[in-house]
């Protein structure tokens, strides 16, 4: 659980359970997304993992990301879990800024489905 008397640089905020990418998901995001492939289905998952791994704000909002890569496939049927390091925080207009390192991971694959630097701002 994210606690902000603690963020800092290289805090390391863990990783989520393994969720099951199953093929009912996939069909809904293809359709919702347009994206016939789902190639951006890992990173549509970013935010409902990160839920796992955030709380204790009133209220926190995704605002941008810095980089996105798709080094390795999301097969249907497959387990994914986040993992998410904080590698900057600043504050802002009344906002803790953080930017954090995630990863989603495709279990028994070597390599992510996704990787990318995601700003987000806290409002404690």
């Amino acid at each position: 659980m994210f606690e902000f008397s603690t963020v800092r640089p290289g805090l390391d905020l863990g990783r989520t359970g393994w969720l099951w990418v199953c093929q009912p998901r996939v069909e809904r995001f293809v359709r919702a997304t347009g994206d016939p492939a789902a190639r951006n289905l890992p990173l549509g998952l970013v935010i409902p993992l990160l839920g796992e791994l955030l709380g204790g704000a009133r209220m926190w909002v995704n605002y941008g990301l810095n980089r996105v890569r798709f080094p390795g496939p999301l097969p249907a049927d497959a387990f994914v879990r986040l993992h998410a390091s904080v590698m900057e925080v600043v504050t802002k207009d009344g906002a803790v800024q953080v930017t954090l390192d995630l990863t989603v991971e495709v279990q028994h694959q070597a390599e992510p489905a996704c990787v990318a630097e995601a700003v987000f701002r806290y409002y404690p």
